[in-house]
């Protein structure tokens, strides 16, 4: 891989372009080295003699305290250049980015984050006619066992590479931990992008959509993601780490390749197509995931999961059990001169556990909120606005009000109308059949 840079101006101003045909490139990364000055600026790249490869990039320095932002529109573009994502940044030395993204500008960095493909991380086995091979070794022509094939030629291995922080949190590799999906299903961790889809009762689930923080978890990296494809020129399942994985499916999204050129120089004459899926995909509302989930979750250690909501409550930052066990509920004694008050719990996902649908991160489902200070009682109202901080709407069931909590909701102390006293509180909740204990995470 090499580095590229301009000579002659140094700055990119509100509109600068560059020509391979009339601007000079060099490998000396020591002077010139263009910067982006205060504003919004586009880098736009063209020309017809570039000879810039695959992996190749550009170097450029944003202004002092600037950001950047790519564009992935579908510009024309020429030579060996691919419009497609980038990006690798240079911590406190400026920026790099990937010859074929051909718009950098200054701006919100907000927006500068990219989504992967549905593809494999580098180190996935995959199971050819003669063993598994790590499919960043995999090339075109090798003999790969599909679901469909039985055997297939794979025709062009496509690859994307990232810096993890420009990946979005929802865009960050998903972990499936061996045997998260049967005995020997993955027969070790196979890690893959979250919109990837696993073969599972006969249909293509998405990796995000398993996420449950303990089997199946996905984390947040700064470090180099490489994802990588496997084309056949039809939609199939493959081998990845002993469990059945989806193929790559061209969906008039071939350009996002980053290595794109090379599909073009090996294929000149392909044209985009719509390929059909080899198998029904579940949505995230479809009647078949509750079910898919439930088998998942299933298969959890027993440790991972509690009948006990563990509610309790924090005074000013302090840990309150709830006093012996009382007819009407939990009481707890809450001091005087508290001024934040929360009342906490375990919290898990219906829809992740596979009772529902309902994609809720749900605490307990409160029944009554009481204030006692002597023979003395105050009711809180659960449909109190000011009950907001923690708490889903109230729900109506006749007469009858109840409010979920998400597992730490804020309770307004002064509307129990005690001043400054201490007081007794007493909450009437219903609980969930089981905790996730690992749910903490999904909410964050």
């Amino acid at each position: 891989m090499t580095t590229i840079y301009w000579t002659g101006s140094n700055n990119i101003t509100s509109s600068s372009n560059y020509n391979y045909s009339t601007s000079t490139l060099t490998s000396d990364g020591t002077t010139n080295s263009p910067d982006l000055s205060n504003g919004v600026n586009t880098l736009q790249i063209s020309g017809a003699d570039a000879t810039l490869n695959s992996g190749d990039t550009i170097s450029v320095d944003v202004y002092s305290g600037g950001t950047f932002q790519q564009n992935l529109g579908n510009f024309s573009y020429q030579g060996f250049i691919t419009v497609s994502g980038m990006v690798y940044p240079i911590a406190d030395t400026g920026t790099t980015f990937q010859a074929y993204g051909i718009i950098l500008a200054a701006g919100s960095y907000a927006n500068n984050n990219v989504d992967p493909f549905s593809c494999f991380l580098r180190g996935t086995r995959i199971l050819t006619a003669s063993g598994e091979v790590p499919i960043e070794s995999l090339r075109p022509g090798d003999l790969l066992v599909t679901r469909f094939g039985p055997l297939r030629r794979l025709k062009f291995l496509g690859r994307q590479s990232f810096n993890g922080a420009f990946l979005r949190q929802s865009g960050a590799p998903v972990r499936i931990a061996a045997g998260a999906l049967g005995a020997d299903q993955p027969c070790r961790d196979l890690f893959v992008s979250p919109d990837h889809s696993m073969l599972i009762d006969d249909h293509l689930v998405q990796a995000k959509l398993l996420i449950n923080g303990i089997s199946i978890t996905q984390t947040a990296t700064d470090a180099m993601v490489d994802y990588f494809h496997l084309d056949f020129g039809t939609h199939d399942c493959v081998v990845a780490d002993g469990c059945w994985s989806e193929s790559y499916a061209e969906m008039g999204n071939r350009m996002k390749f980053h290595n794109a050129a090379e599909f073009d120089a090996a294929f000149p004459d392909h044209q985009p197509i719509v390929q059909p899926m080899c198998l029904p995909q579940v949505q995230g509302d479809g009647p078949e995931l509750p079910k898919i989930r439930a088998a998942v979750m299933s298969r959890l250690p027993i440790d991972a999961c509690s009948d006990e909501a563990d509610l309790h409550v924090i005074a000013d930052g302090v840990r309150i059990e709830a006093l012996p066990e009382i007819a009407d509920g939990k009481a707890f004694q809450i001091p005087p001169d508290t001024k934040r008050l929360q009342l906490v719990s375990r919290a898990t996902s219906p829809a992740l556990m596979g009772w529902n649908a309902d994609n809720r991160i749900l605490g307990v489902n409160l029944l009554a909120l009481i204030g006692r200070v002597g023979g003395q009682s105050r009711k809180l109202y659960l449909d109190d606005p000011a009950l907001a901080d923690g708490c889903y709407p109230a729900e109506f069931i006749g007469d009858q009000i109840t409010r979920w909590t998400n597992g730490d909701v804020t309770l307004p102390v002064g509307r129990f109308g005690f001043g400054r006293q201490g007081f007794e509180l007493i909450v009437e909740s219903a609980t969930l059949p089981t905790y996730l204990l690992a749910a903490e995470a999904l909410a964050a």
